[in-house]
């Protein structure tokens, strides 16, 4: 031991510190093993990889200090229920980027897990880091909601507190999950509410008021284990995965983040051919599809998420070739397969989980349709089955199609994601079999009239019978690829090999907005419109220094930016990565290509001023029109209004003739060169001579 570490500063700053491990606090853990659990710091050091975890805030105490002394509050609130701070996930597995990890873990010893108001400056802190540098989130939740006894801060209600709204705001921007064991009430079910997935151990409890508050509010006494049960909030939906315990749901997390990590460079699979005979003879009997999806996928990748709610419906995370996805998956075991309101909402969130995070999705199709019928649509069937096409339709991920058997209907159209030409690929096992509707209803419903003329029951049964067997003919796979209405009949132990094709053909965000962030400086106060471009564009005040982002279709027109003319008259400068050239001589840009995409935007519209931040601001050389040395000001004027084209631009005589020499681009025939190239044509009442 060296000197300095003698320093009284050093030493304070040490005990402070060992005040809020668990080995300061024995009676802490000796609670939590009483009711069968790890403390919080036990659970994120299994998390995190060992020596990764770097802690925010662990000196913060209780807003208390008018009620206890600083002595006593470090013993009683150390960093005030809530540990939070940055580490690594998986690094064995991914580079360094790829496994950095939030963890924001509320500690039930301290306070019952409550949140205060020191809590809440400090989750703010955490989740303001989380927005800026996209950083994943795992959420152990467990706790009792708001804490009324902090004292310290001049409140009422402290209902201004942004803690709910940014970690909602996280929604798309980065992985969040939540971790749940024991009771979790209020404030904390709220945010564990906001959590992509959920992850609960089978003694967790959750519910948005607890005992004291039902009590409160005049709506009986109940206990913390009957508020909110695993049972119960595994079948409505509100958990995904259900675990044993702790361990189990830590183990849990860590594979979920894995799928948003990357891709893995070792994988195994089962043998393909055992598909072949996957599916029953009878086009009727039930199978299971679980066994389907993992012998498709890498051996032991797939996680299946809300089990027990929505059973008409599979979804879960899966690899092939190491590549993570979402699949879909219809299981006709429940409802022969039709979706219903709850399969169709679990469907919806699904897409969208997988669409925010560019993970492809692969459906796998067996269904008769959406489910139909009074008691279905008492579960207003209407409003959820077309969450679905809401869904479907503003994908930017591929979405590959396997019809498995049965592809009827509108159910069928939104498990391709609207119609059979809008996954990147549909293709059909031999056994497919397809209809506007299911083949029996569409038989019954087409000669109605035919059948009621029939008096003999025999006759009438072999009229249905043989209708019903043309209907079948016509329906067949082979017959749907024939009129290019799908795009391939396959044989079933290739369905693998077409998946990963479909992969690596149509990466992710390539039928919408590209997932990198394209910096481009564009001068604002001028009308621009980006064409066929990048997707992401930022648009920055030239005066008031101010930049936002604006997200585009790769075939939409740009927003407007209306600013005063001295805006536009300033110039701007570009980023150092942006695709935008310096304009040319007739005020132009040429298409160049995009540093982080690619692609060539091409600009259309009034001229934009864009000028390198290394080269410095060109001027106007003697004897050559002013529009040559830097862009004219304004856009391509009204023909009408459109006085004598501008003399060649090799006459210096001409082009300082005049008292006014404001040059413009001109649209009218009169000043348009050979090759389309327009002119410039002079505004002013001198006269070129």
């Amino acid at each position: 031991m060296t000197d300095d570490d003698d320093r009284p500063e050093l030493v304070e700053l040490r005990a402070r510190l060992h005040a809020t491990m668990d080995e300061a606090r024995p009676l802490a853990v000796a609670r939590r093993r009483k009711t069968g659990q790890r403390t919080t710091r036990e659970n994120i050091a299994d998390l995190v990889d060992p020596g990764s975890f770097v802690e925010y805030g662990a000196l913060a105490l209780a807003a208390q200090r008018q009620r206890h002394t600083v002595e006593e509050l470090i013993k009683s609130s150390p960093a005030d229920g809530i540990v939070a701070g940055i580490g690594t996930v998986n690094r064995a597995l991914f580079d360094e980027e790829r496994a950095r990890t939030m963890v924001l873990a509320y500690d039930y010893t301290v306070f019952a897990g409550t949140q205060g108001l020191m809590g809440h400056k400090k989750l703010d802190r955490m989740l303001e880091l989380a927005a800026t540098w996209r950083l994943p989130i795992v959420l152990f939740a467990e706790g009792g909601g708001g804490r009324p006894n902090d004292t310290d801060a001049q409140t009422v209600a402290a209902l201004d507190t942004p803690s709910f709204l940014s970690f909602a705001a996280l929604s798309g921007l980065a992985a969040r999950l939540g971790i749940v064991s024991g009771r979790c009430f209020a404030g904390n079910a709220a945010l564990l509410g906001c959590c992509d997935v959920i992850v609960a151990a089978e003694d967790s409890t959750i519910g948005m008021g607890g005992p004291a508050m039902i009590e409160g509010g005049g709506l009986g006494v109940c206990t913390p284990e009957e508020v909110g049960p695993i049972e119960m909030q595994t079948k409505n939906g509100v958990v995904d995965v259900r675990v044993p315990g702790e361990a189990e749901a830590v183990a849990m997390a860590k594979r979920y983040l894995s799928y948003f990590q990357g891709m893995l460079g070792t994988f195994a699979c089962a043998d393909q051919t055992a598909l072949r005979h996957a599916m029953p003879a009878s086009r009727r009997r039930a199978y299971k599809i679980r066994p389907i999806l993992e012998t498709l996928a890498d051996t032991g990748s797939v996680l299946e998420l809300r089990r027990d709610f929505g059973k008409p419906l599979v979804t879960a995370l899966a690899r092939f070739e190491g590549r993570a996805c979402g699949v879909i998956a219809n299981d006709t075991y429940h409802l022969a397969g039709a979706i219903d309101a709850d399969a169709a909402d679990k469907a919806a969130r699904f897409m969208q989980l997988c669409d925010a995070f560019g993970l492809p999705i692969v459906s796998l199709c067996d269904t008769p349709g959406f489910m139909v019928g009074p008691k279905a649509e008492a579960t207003a069937l209407v409003r959820h089955v077309s969450r679905m096409f809401v869904a479907a339709a503003s994908l930017t991920v591929p979405l590959l199609t396997v019809v498995l058997r049965k592809g009827y209907g509108l159910g069928a159209q939104a498990m391709t994601g609207g119609h059979f030409h809008a996954p990147f690929f549909t293709v059909s096992w031999p056994t497919g079999e397809f209809g506007g509707m299911g083949l029996e209803g569409a038989v019954r419903l087409g000669l109605r009239k035919e059948l009621d003329a029939t008096a003999d029951p025999k006759e009438r049964d072999e009229l249905f019978r043989a209708a019903l067997a043309f209907a079948y003919e016509r329906g067949k796979a082979i017959n749907m690829a024939s009129l290019l209405e799908i795009d391939a009949v396959i044989d079933p132990a290739d369905t693998r090999a077409w998946i990963v094709r479909g992969m690596t053909s149509a990466p992710s965000h390539a039928r919408g907005t590209p997932a990198p962030l394209h910096r481009h400086v564009v001068a604002p106060g001028l009308r621009a419109r980006v064409r066929r471009g990048c997707g992401l564009v930022r648009l920055r005040h030239a005066t008031k220094g101010v930049s936002r982002i604006w997200r585009f279709r790769s075939s939409s027109l740009c927003r407007r930016v209306p600013t005063r003319r001295r805006a536009a008259r300033t110039a701007t400068r570009r980023l150092p990565d942006s695709g935008i050239p310096a304009p040319t001589r007739d005020g132009r840009h040429r298409r160049a290509p995009c540093s982080a995409c690619g692609r060539r935007p091409r600009l259309a519209g009034r001229p934009l001023r864009v000028r390198s931040r290394e080269a410095p601001r060109r001027r106007p050389r003697r004897g050559m029109p002013r529009s040559e040395g830097r862009v004219a000001p304004r856009s391509l004027r009204d023909p009408r209004r459109h006085k004598r084209a501008a003399p060649p631009r090799t006459a210096p005589a001409r082009a300082r003739a005049g008292p006014s020499r404001r040059w413009r681009p001109s649209k009218c025939p009169r000043g348009t060169r050979a090759g389309g190239r327009p002119r410039l044509a002079r505004r002013g009442r001198g006269r070129a001579g």
